[in-house]
């Protein structure tokens, strides 16, 4: 946008040919009318928008879990902001807009967890973990407690006033760490999240 030192038009406003007249504050600034575009609606087109906006969703609620932003913004670097870099991290792993099995809410790779049994119900979610042992690599002088982080991610609404696809983050409570015991965590739901629960049929689960 130029603007224009010598006010020998007076007042401007209103557009001529390509170009668009505005004032502001007792100057006229010239601009170039917008090209006009037209959004791609073919199959595919429409399929990445898709992708993207789901991958954006599921970010968001990454995002939205402070430990969580907080090992992203520790673990990773870049110009772009934590949420950028977790949609940019995830968007391939989506297979027909939902989380895979190469879908990660974390960067890089910690401890190994071997899970033996996850209830996901309009309730709670919970989740039994074998015990990590003393191979984990984690020092007990340092790392005392343990969290679940996790999102669940509810699809296909009974009411189609709803969103196609959901994302619902949650965290556990803080509880101490024995290697030697089987982890049994609970995260109940309030009472928004279980009504939002009830609506959608498929429900997958993804923790961190």
């Amino acid at each position: 946008m130029a603007r224009m030192k010598k006010q020998v038009l007076g007042k401007v406003s209103g557009g001529v040919g390509d170009l668009v007249f505005r004032n502001r504050n007792e100057n006229n600034y010239i601009a170039l009318k917008p090209i006009r575009f037209s959004t791609p609606m073919d199959e595919r087109a429409v399929a990445r928008r898709n992708k993207f906006k789901s991958a954006v969703q599921l970010a968001s609620a990454m995002n939205s879990i402070i430990p969580l932003k907080q090992i992203w913004t520790n673990k990773t670097s870049g110009n772009n902001s934590v949420y950028n870099r977790m949609v940019k991290a995830n968007y391939t792993s989506l297979v027909n807009l939902l989380p895979s099995q190469y879908t990660a809410l974390t960067p890089g790779k910690g401890f190994t967890a071997t899970s033996q049994n996850i209830e996901l119900s309009a309730e709670h979610v919970r989740i039994n973990f074998d015990a990590l042992g003393t191979n984990s690599g984690i020092d007990l002088q340092i790392e005392k407690t343990i969290r679940l982080a996790c999102v669940v991610c509810l699809s296909a609404p009974t009411n189609p006033m709803y969103s196609e696809i959901v994302y619902m983050p949650l965290i556990s409570t803080s509880q101490n760490i024995v290697l030697s015991n089987p982890i049994d965590i609970t995260i109940g739901l309030n009472s928004g999240e279980k009504d939002l629960f009830n609506i959608y049929v498929i429900k997958s689960f993804s923790p961190g």
